[in-house]
């Protein structure tokens, strides 16, 4: 199995081999890196912040959650807000409000505001980015939908 490795010169075997290590290294203290970083999300507290989130719709709650991570990916609900409130504002009060079903602890501090859209039946979409660091987080986007009266009819 090795002998095209003991064909090589002692320079090339010594490349490899310092390669090799690299590459272990890197790995590793890659997924040192990770497991440190990752804060993981307590289903508990999710499912109770969507249980509180159900108890204050009027309406039968809705989820969809993701298959892998469990967390809801779609939220139907019909949560009343406070008419004239800035859509921005009402959307990042409702995710201070039930930010913990979304496995966030703090929207404030890792959402970032990326538009906002009123359709034609005027409901507004609040688009918000998570962050980490500064940097976007691939897919993890959320976007709260607003009805003009301020009531939050979902999100998705």
């Amino acid at each position: 199995m090795l002998v095209w490795f003991k064909k090589l010169s002692w320079f090339h075997r010594l490349i490899g081999v310092a390669v090799l290590l690299g590459l272990a290294a890197t790995i590793g203290l890659t997924f040192t890196q990770a497991s440190k970083d990752e804060t993981a999300v307590d289903p508990q507290v999710v499912t109770r912040s969507l249980n509180t989130l159900g108890a204050a719709s009027r309406t039968p709650m809705d989820v969809v959650r993701d298959p892998h991570t469990k967390l809801p990916t779609v939220v139907s609900v019909t949560i009343p807000g406070t008419p004239g409130t800035d859509p921005q504002q009402a959307a990042l009060n409702f995710l201070s409000s039930y930010g913990p079903a979304y496995g966030l602890t703090d929207p404030q501090a890792v959402l970032h505001h990326v538009g906002t859209k009123t359709d034609t039946l005027n409901i507004t979409h609040v688009k918000f980015q998570q962050q980490h660091e500064g940097l976007d987080v691939v897919g993890a986007e959320i976007i709260v939908h607003i009805a003009a009266d301020g009531t939050v009819h979902g999100t998705s």
